[in-house]
């Protein structure tokens, strides 16, 4: 589709990251419609979104077309889906969320083995143009499907659950140190079901919508100034910022100690491989420890690997124990980020505190492009500083977490 020169492929290289700055900051807009829309109609205007971000990415011409269709259309339509998705799960799952979450989100991890061989063998037999239109296809008629099955719970079904589960979710407060639903255990029951219920508002409401948004303007400046909010938001921009280095950087590093092309994409591969069931694993271990705890448990081992393992690995063996334990733990943050911060917020400021976070976070999606930036200014063996990077940010971030932790669990104390 373009040339294989270094500076085509040094601009065409920002088009993922185009992608996952602007899914991350429109969040807001995005809760927006939400709250007017209700969310099958947000899954489907995000599947219509991303099916024309990839068609039009097949009649590309100049890498500009790629950051229009892409970066943005495509990056808006995965905030949509993914906002979405995040705000039913804990309408059915109020107890076991980061499970119901980890289940949810373990797909990518398939889709990382599968879509690279659909990719490969159209773009090798069809033709990049071809590989495109293909994929836009088949995103499309896998969200309709997704569109069509899920269903959100209704009012009488969140104030059944709530009124049947108070007991079970004080068992649950307790045994993970957050308030959750008893710090509000005074206001009206009715403002928390709307919070959770926000999403299925009907369009023409003007006055209902109206309220939505003054309480989500209200709620934004209580965010601003909680301290606990904003010391999981520190952590979180930690992890945003070292994630996707390793992932990123595996197959480059492979070439670089001498191993062919397709031994370093084998690294993805596998890495994609164990992220499936890591993050089941992780999902089911946090509901029985703690969301912070175990948060902070595969922080440190994928900071530890980084800086122990990565920093020694030279030969492919070495590299494919680095590529396990890394697709085990590193997508941790995103699986525990939407049940910590419910278990941390309450249900009433869930949803605006998800979409604030993500916006709060999103400079952090540079890290890649910074630490290459850092690589290539100094004189040092080249990746040093990304096995540096992506091993100390992850266990500074789990330190913070352990910190609020205790924060939380003290403050707990205090109130009861």
């Amino acid at each position: 589709m373009f040339d294989n020169s270094k500076q085509a492929q040094f601009l065409v290289s920002f088009v993922g990251t185009i992608c996952y700055f602007v899914s991350e900051i429109v969040t807001p807009l995005v809760q927006i419609v939400l709250e007017c829309a209700g969310v099958r109609i947000t899954l489907l205007i995000g599947t219509i979104m991303i099916s024309t971000g990839l068609v039009t990415s097949g009649f590309a011409t100049t890498v500009w077309h790629l950051y229009i269709s892409q970066g943005i259309c495509y990056g808006v339509g995965i905030s949509m889906i993914y906002l979405a998705i995040m705000t039913v799960i804990p309408q059915w799952f109020p107890q076991r969320c980061s499970t119901a979450t980890a289940i949810s989100l373990s797909s990518i991890g398939l889709a990382g083995l599968v879509i690279p061989i659909i990719m490969y063998t159209s773009n090798s037999k069809l033709g990049g143009s071809w590989t495109f239109w293909i994929l836009g296809i088949v995103y499309f008629g896998a969200n309709i499907l997704s569109c069509a099955l899920i269903k959100e719970k209704s009012k009488n079904e969140l104030t059944k659950g709530i009124t049947n589960t108070s007991s079970n979710a004080t068992l649950v407060a307790n045994k993970e140190g957050f308030p959750f639903d008893n710090k509000n255990k005074k206001e009206d029951a009715g403002s928390s079901i709307s919070s959770l219920y926000n999403t299925s508002s009907v369009i023409g409401e003007n006055k209902k919508t109206e309220e939505q948004l003054k309480l989500s303007k209200s709620i934004v400046k209580e965010l601003l100034v909680d301290i606990n909010f904003l010391t999981f938001t520190g952590a979180a921009f930690l992890q945003v910022l070292s994630r996707n280095v390793p992932f990123f950087f595996l197959p480059s590093y492979a070439t670089f100690v001498g191993l062919n092309a397709t031994q370093g994409t084998s690294l993805i591969s596998i890495a994609c491989a164990a992220s499936f069931g890591g993050r089941i694993v992780v999902g089911v271990l946090a509901d029985r420890i703690g969301n912070l705890y175990i948060g902070a448990i595969f922080s440190i081992i994928t900071g530890l690997s980084s800086l122990v393992i990565w920093m020694f690995a030279y030969s492919y063996p070495m590299l494919v124990v680095l590529a396990i334990i890394i697709g085990f733990s590193f997508d941790t943050y995103y699986i525990l980020m939407p049940p910590t911060l419910l278990q941390i917020l309450g249900r009433q400021k869930y949803t605006t505190g998800l979409s604030v976070l993500m916006v709060l976070t999103s400079p952090a999606i540079l890290g890649p492009s910074l630490i290459s930036a850092v690589d290539g200014a100094l004189d040092c063996e080249q990746f040093l500083p990304h096995k540096i990077f992506s091993g100390v940010l992850p266990i500074l971030s789990s330190v913070i977490m352990l910190i609020l932790r205790l924060r939380i669990k003290r403050q707990q104390k205090i109130e009861y």
